[in-house]
């Protein structure tokens, strides 16, 4: 395999469509995931755009910009998601910036936001509550959506708290959502945590801790393992979301999460000995892997 330095001569002076080009074949060659998207964001990035549909196909690369190449490829040699080398993402038109460790936030996850926008909301709703922000993609995209909105949301990283403070910042929504670095279980246990939500929302962790080491290296070695290790069956925050749930949201209001498709049993389980949750419904995302679900809290 061809080394980074000897590639890098063949895009010297080269345009915009050529330099994908070049960078597509070597990543592919480099065993590098998504060779073509990488490829794409890392030539718009050092153009300073969002995307390569922005730049002129034919409009050559300076010497700073092929610098700023040759940096951003050497992170991705390093198995660097390409979320955290250009810095930010979009998630449903809203720009977040993400830095590590903080989770990326996933397309799939987009689908548990129309979910909620078509069926969780009413006109009555006016806060939300959220269990592990990360960067704020799932609270500043329903705030975004939703004027008459406002969250209160927690997260036991310091860097995701702070990440989604800077966010809301940015979007001009800091006003609308509380962002407190504290775990849901001492959330609950303030004594001055009795407001009650419209609504619960989380994409808790959910992967069972046996298989964190089959996950790609981009993941593994970049992403913090507390947003994505759910203990030995996956299923140890949601068991505690759901337990803990009832007592800060509404009665007759809804939680959202984004589960595992082997959590279905568990949950109907779970949910079948609970007076307090009742089970509506589990719904494939796109990639008909994952399911999200809703439950709807009834007081009998």
């Amino acid at each position: 395999m061809k080394s980074w330095r000897s590639i890098a001569i063949k895009i010297n002076n080269t345009s915009v469509l050529n330099c994908v080009s070049v960078l597509c074949e070597f990543f592919k060659n480099s065993n590098i995931g998504e060779p073509l998207e990488s490829a794409r964001y890392i030539v718009a990035h050092a153009l300073n755009k969002k995307t390569i549909n922005s730049c002129p196909s034919t409009e050559k690369l300076s010497r700073p910009q092929l610098e700023h190449v040759s940096k951003m490829v050497d992170l991705r040699l390093k198995q660097m998601p390409i979320q955290y080398i250009v810095g930010g993402w979009d998630f449903l038109g809203v720009e977040l910036d993400l830095k590590p460790p903080v989770f990326i936030p996933r397309p799939e996850t987009e689908m548990l936001i129309e979910l909620i926008s078509n069926r969780g909301i009413t006109e009555n709703s006016k806060k939300f509550f959220e269990v592990g922000c990360g960067s704020g993609a799932i609270s500043l995209a329903l705030l975004k959506k939703f004027k008459n909105l406002t969250c209160t949301a927690v997260d036991i990283s310091h860097e995701a708290c702070s990440l989604t403070r800077l966010n809301s910042l940015k979007l001009g929504l800091e006003s609308r959502i509380n962002v407190i670095n504290r775990s849901f279980s001492d959330y609950i246990r303030n004594p001055s945590a009795n407001e009650k939500f419209d609504f619960l929302v989380s994409n808790p962790p959910y992967i069972p801790t046996s298989q964190l080491s089959n996950l790609q290296d981009e993941i593994k070695n970049y992403e913090d393992v507390r947003a994505l290790d759910g203990g030995e069956k996956g299923f140890d925050v949601i068991e505690q979301i759901l337990s803990l749930a009832p007592n800060i949201i509404k009665n007759d209001s809804s939680v959202w999460l984004e589960v595992d498709e082997s959590h279905f049993d568990i949950i109907n389980d779970y949910t079948t000995d609970k007076n307090n949750l009742k089970l509506i419904a589990f719904e494939k995302d796109f990639l008909q892997k994952y399911f999200t679900f809703l439950v709807v809290t009834g007081y009998i």
